[in-house]
């Protein structure tokens, strides 16, 4: 059953810039044997990415309630500190929205989504030996707390 989901980036500005990479996934699982983007197994979602619209609300469907969308962004010019990540669980009630802050100045949000907080401690207790590029990456912390069932929905 199709949730309603909308998208949005509110800017002040008159295009979405200042990011080399920005993504979102329909998080369905995790693979510990990769970092970044693909650690995070699931569909992206099309039209979010480096040409979203600003100031458009866009109608995202085929997602269901329950359903964890994670949102990345990095910096351009690199800078970690400045990288975006958004991790959410959909609704579908008009009245969620999971909004998060950006390098920039933008605020990326998801109506019909509240936000899921999560932290890299599971990721150093369940992968210690995988060095600083695994457990610095947040893509990598979110996956390590889903696979560790903190999400209840793998």
């Amino acid at each position: 059953m199709s949730a309603n989901l909308k998208f949005f980036i509110l800017s002040e500005r008159p295009a979405f810039q200042g990011w080399k990479y920005f993504w979102a996934k329909n998080v369905k699982g995790f693979n510990s044997d990769l970092h970044c983007a693909r650690c995070l197994i699931g569909s992206y979602i099309k039209p979010i990415g480096t040409r979203a619209p600003v100031n458009t609300e866009v109608d995202l469907a085929g997602h269901a309630v329950g359903d964890l969308i994670y949102v990345c962004g990095v910096a351009q010019p690199y800078r970690w500190a400045n990288n975006f990540h958004m991790a959410c669980r959909v609704t579908g009630a008009a009245d969620d929205v999971a909004a998060g802050p950006m390098a920039g100045g933008d605020t990326v949000m998801l109506r019909g989504a509240t936000r899921v907080e999560f932290d890299g401690s599971t990721a150093e207790r369940s992968f210690a030996g995988r060095g600083k590029d695994f457990l610095t990456c947040r893509n990598f912390q979110f996956g390590a707390e889903l696979a560790a069932g903190r999400f209840n929905c793998i």
